[in-house]
């Protein structure tokens, strides 16, 4: 509607901010509702939420440095054909990671529910898991199979972008993943993920620095880092997953 109206780019930027803000002021609206009985009778302190929120925060940080880092290093290194390439499929792959939180937004407050309530969580997290891998294997295999089909509404300006789709979608796939995962650690108040995120973007960062001759390295570079980031959290999870069977706990 602010398009329409003229306003040009900035109708984009004031949609970023009013779309949220009505949101916003609508949950406020919400909260209203709920009476008193069943809350709980104590409140975490201000530091305990300080604390959260800080490693919340870098967990979202952390996610949206990698999911933009390496469009403004192909930017910066490429020339201005292949760095628009790669800015068209990495855009076009999004849909990916999009789908993926949704998968998450699900997850984070039934996983976070259970584990208060000291009860069996892990049911939760592996429906999750296979869920998001069950979207990521049907869409990476249709941009792949069929890229062309993908570029179809964009017009003959895109061909270029086809060969690149299929490992842009894996490399969000494995972004979708981790992400998945890093909200599961923040749904049981762990810091685990903290250092992994942390090296995956530094990781990320010093790989494209270096090698960055065309699409094609830059997008090895993508997914190197992507790969190691998963399964570093994978492995955490797996971890966490094994820890009750061997101790007996509730899962």
């Amino acid at each position: 509607v602010l398009a329409a109206f003229g306003i040009g780019a900035l109708a984009g930027l004031a949609a970023l901010f009013l779309g949220p803000l009505v949101a916003y002021l609508h949950s406020l609206l919400l909260f209203r509702g709920p009476s008193g009985e069943g809350r709980a009778t104590t409140a975490p302190s201000l530091p305990e939420i300080a604390r959260y929120a800080v490693f919340a925060a870098l967990g979202t940080g952390g996610v949206t440095y990698l999911f933009n880092a390496d469009v403004l290093l192909a930017k910066h290194f490429l020339s201005a054909d292949a760095a628009g390439i790669y800015a068209a499929g990495s855009v076009l792959g999004r849909a990916v990671y999009f789908l993926g939180l949704t998968v998450a937004t699900v997850m984070f407050p039934e996983v976070t529910a259970l584990h208060a309530r000291d009860e069996a969580h892990f049911h939760v997290m592996d429906r999750s898991l296979l869920l998001l891998g069950l979207i990521a294997v049907g869409l990476v295999s249709i941009y792949t199979l069929v890229p062309r089909l993908v570029l179809l509404p964009y017009g003959s300006g895109f061909t270029g972008v086809a060969p690149y789709l299929g490992p842009f979608a894996l490399a969000l796939s494995l972004l979708a993943v981790a992400n998945l995962l890093i909200n599961y650690f923040l749904s049981l108040d762990s810091r685990r993920f903290v250092l992994p995120l942390l090296g995956a973007c530094v990781l990320e960062t010093a790989l494209i620095s270096t090698f960055h001759g065309s699409v094609t390295q830059i997008l090895e570079m993508l997914l190197g880092s992507m790969a190691g980031l998963c399964l570093t959290l994978a492995a955490l999870y797996l971890a966490d997953r094994l820890r009750p069977a061997r101790g007996g706990e509730a899962r």
